[in-house]
């Protein structure tokens, strides 16, 4: 379980939010003003803080002085509907992420997770146990809320492999978690199952990061049509892992794929995301991205991959797929109108089958484009 520092000066507004965060297994400690806040995170470090990001409490001034007093968790402000410079403001202030009212259930513990599971990434890649915040010196960590995208988590620690891993900057680029609409209603439970992992969530189109992520890309892609600008997709495997990682144990195995998360994280920007999804493969989205732009990063997160310590001569292969909407205000092509987040995983997905039938450790863009090998 992780422990959240809830600071939201309306009661009515924190219980929603608290039986989110309980409900998805993390343990809360409720606050309403500014001073009691940044008390409770000097007594007790948290996992996470979620904090209003303006009005009484004043969320932003928490960040600064968070940082003041010596302290780095990660901060998620939460924004009021009409405020449309939210993202700015929250990196401004030094924040980690931040939603702008009102809110679903999923988002929250969706972002909140993902702040979790970026953290513990961090942790691993570095070469240290990861160990829940508040907990007693020298306790592991045996749970961890990921209801990201959706968000919950709890499991075994992990037992870190032989070797060291390259560091990771304390707020590295990666899971920057834009503004995401919602409605701050009582949701009912979804009907999947419940993330209990600390280390690493579940991989699959159907863990709780895919589905943000899914979420998060169904308004990207309306948002690039409307104002007309590229979004790529990237669809990250390891080459040849399962045969590779075969011998390995599953905790060193787990290791190895929270570390190529780390380094895939660190290699991008804040306004990109990137999240694990299924076997030895992640997804990365870069908004405002065009197809020249996608294929260097491609190629550099390709490159990043190689330099895994925990399964060493790992490569890996990039399948990059990318919408570039025409400019001028003319309405869009109906190609253009089907564009999707489904439509530009498939491409991805196309692509990067091409790219591993070519040999692997390689860049394959989608829809014919110049192929990027090794």
């Amino acid at each position: 379980m992780s422990f959240v520092l809830l600071a939201e000066p309306s009661a009515p507004v924190a219980g929603v939010l608290r039986r989110y965060l309980e409900g998805a297994g993390h343990e809360v400690s409720w606050v309403g003003t500014l001073d009691d806040a940044l008390r409770a995170a000097r007594e007790r470090p948290p996992a996470v803080v979620l904090a209003s990001g303006a009005g009484p409490l004043d969320g932003e001034a928490l960040c600064r002085g968070l940082k003041a007093q010596g302290a780095s968790p990660p901060v998620l402000l939460v924004y009021p509907p009409d405020e449309e410079q939210a993202d700015l403001r929250a990196a401004d202030a030094g924040a980690d992420g931040c939603l702008v009212g009102p809110l679903k259930r999923p988002n929250v513990l969706t972002c909140v997770s993902l702040l979790v599971q970026r953290e513990q990434a961090r942790g691993l890649a570095s070469g240290m146990a990861p160990v829940a915040p508040g907990a007693a010196p020298g306790v592991p960590a045996v749970g961890g809320a990921l209801a990201a995208s959706s968000m919950a988590p709890a499991a075994p620690v992990l037992a870190r492999p032989s070797g060291s891993f390259p560091p990771v900057p304390s707020r590295a680029s990666g899971f920057a978690i834009t503004p995401v609409p919602g409605t701050l209603t009582v949701v009912e439970p979804e009907g999947g199952r419940r993330p209990s992992r600390p280390d690493l969530p579940a991989a699959g189109a159907s863990s709780p990061d895919f589905e943000f992520l899914k979420r998060l890309m169904l308004m990207e892609v309306k948002r690039s049509r409307r104002y007309r600008y590229p979004i790529a997709v990237l669809l990250v495997e390891l080459d040849g892992f399962a045969e590779r990682s075969a011998s390995v144990a599953p905790a060193a195995r787990t290791a190895v794929l929270a570390e190529a998360l780390g380094l895939l994280v660190a290699g991008v920007r804040d306004i990109d995301v990137a999240v694990p999804f299924a076997d030895s493969r992640f997804v990365v989205f870069l908004p405002h991205t065009p197809r020249s732009g996608a294929l260097v990063v491609a190629e550099r997160l390709r490159e990043r991959i190689s330099g895994l310590k925990g399964l060493p001569g790992t490569s890996a292969s990039v399948g990059v797929a990318v919408s570039e909407p025409p400019g001028g205000k003319g309405a869009p092509s109906a190609s253009q109108a089907q564009v999707s987040f489904g439509s530009l995983l498939k491409e991805a997905g196309e692509a990067l089958r091409r790219a591993q039938a070519a040999g692997g450790n390689r860049v394959e863009p989608a829809a014919g484009g110049r192929p990027q090998p090794a």
